[in-house]
């Protein structure tokens, strides 16, 4: 299957077998910024410890998705060794944005001591159903942006 922006071109049926394809070139006017080779599905709920210092200021985790077709929310902590959430990031295709009625929000908060903070909900829904996205969370000195 081929995808550009995470949506299906074309199918492209094998004309060779796949156990023969050992290596592939790009050439051009591209300027490549992100090749990721291979991959594996992961089961959903997934949980992972981070390498050597976890996600420290400066490192950031890239993530690929696609929001089920029929699903309402779905949701990425970043979690603290005692099991505190330093960042819940949950998109909510089931909840409207009061203020401007729109279909959709980003909810993001954190969970200390087993006590929820305050929500934050600004900014737009940039998740569709469906849709392929990338996602990246980058822990800055003082936010995860």
């Amino acid at each position: 299957m081929l995808l550009c922006f995470q949506k299906e071109l074309k199918e492209y049926e094998h004309r060779l077998p796949l156990s023969s394809i050992t290596h592939f070139s790009i050439d051009g006017d591209v300027l490549i910024t992100h090749i990721h080779w291979g991959g594996k599905y992961y089961p959903v709920p997934y949980e992972s410890g981070l390498a050597g210092e976890g996600l420290s200021p400066g490192k950031s985790l890239l993530l690929f998705g696609m929001p089920e077709k029929k699903g309402k929310r779905f949701h990425i902590n970043i979690l603290k060794k005692n099991g505190d959430i330093a960042l819940h990031f949950n998109p909510r295709f089931d909840e409207k944005v009061c203020l401007r009625g729109l279909a959709g929000a980003v909810v993001r908060n954190s969970l200390i001591s087993n006590e929820w903070g305050n929500e934050e909900r600004e900014g737009k829904m940039p998740f569709e159903k469906a849709v392929g996205f990338d996602l990246e969370i980058k822990n800055e000195e003082y936010a995860f942006q």
